[in-house]
Order: structure tokens, then C-alpha cells, then sequence
């Protein structure tokens, strides 16, 4: 989130979408890292104006978070 904090929100995204991917291979697509690197991606394309893009990841995120997770639980809470 380096390169967000820079400004640089393209680098972000290219990323964000790099990391997605990895872990997607590593740990599978139902895994809380995951969930992580599409709500981070969510954020960058939010600010990019992306609208629809952000609001299908933050759903595809909430989505993951809650098939692993207690209902309770804060990364499911910070989705909200």
C-alpha cells in the first residue's frame, strides 16, 4: 500500500492485481489472504473511481471472509 500512500495508484492496483494472483495459487481462492488482497484492491479502485469494480470486490471479499470466518470476526467487520 506503499505505492497508494505515493500516489501512485496504477502501481497499486498492478500490485494488488499481482498479489491477488499469487496467493490465489498459493493458498487457494477461499483463503482470508485472499479476502485481504481484494478488499485492498477494492480500496484502490474506489479511489480510482472504479466504482463497480470496488463494490464487486468488497462483495467477492465479504463473500470468502464469511465461508472461513465467525460472523464476528474483524476482518468481516472492517468489510462491512
Amino acid at each position: 500500500m506503499v505505492l497508494k500512500a505515493l500516489g501512485d495508484l496504477a502501481g497499486a492496483k498492478a500490485c494488488l492485481e499481482r498479489a491477488l494472483k499469487i496467493d490465489e495459487t498459493v493458498y487457494g481462492p477461499g483463503h482470508p489472504n485472499v479476502a485481504r488482497d481484494i478488499t485492498n484492491l477494492s480500496l484502490v479502485l474506489k479511489i480510482l473511481g472504479e466504482l463497480d469494480g470496488a463494490k464487486a470486490c468488497y462483495k467477492q471479499s465479504l463473500t470468502t471472509l464469511e465461508k472461513v470466518l465467525p460472523e464476528d470476526h474483524p476482518p468481516i467487520l472492517r468489510t462491512l
